[in-house]
């Protein structure tokens, strides 16, 4: 983490990115429940559609403005250009 991290104001604890068509249904809302009971501010897309190339300005801001990023990868996530440009997007940012 660089230094200009620390003085940093985040907005979200955590980013999670994830292909939504192999988990938003089961093991998000899980992961998302337990962070709620954890006290663990994350940022929440619910009318994400991952079938784009775009990242929307939204998401890219969510990423720069998150403490951390938690990519739950599953069979499908490297199919998706949507999860891999979120993917360059959160290394980027580190």
């Amino acid at each position: 983490m660089s230094s200009s991290s620390s003085s940093h104001q985040w907005k979200h604890d955590v980013f999670v990115s994830f292909r939504g068509k192999d988990l938003r249904n089961n093991f998000i809302s899980h992961l998302f429940r337990g962070l709620d009971q954890a006290g663990i501010y994350y940022f929440s897309d619910n009318d994400r559609e991952d079938t784009g190339e775009e990242i929307p300005c939204k998401l890219l801001r969510a990423i720069r403005h998150s403490r951390f990023a938690l990519i739950v990868f599953s069979a499908n996530y490297a199919d998706s250009k949507w999860c891999l440009n979120e993917l360059v997007e959160i290394l980027e940012c580190r």
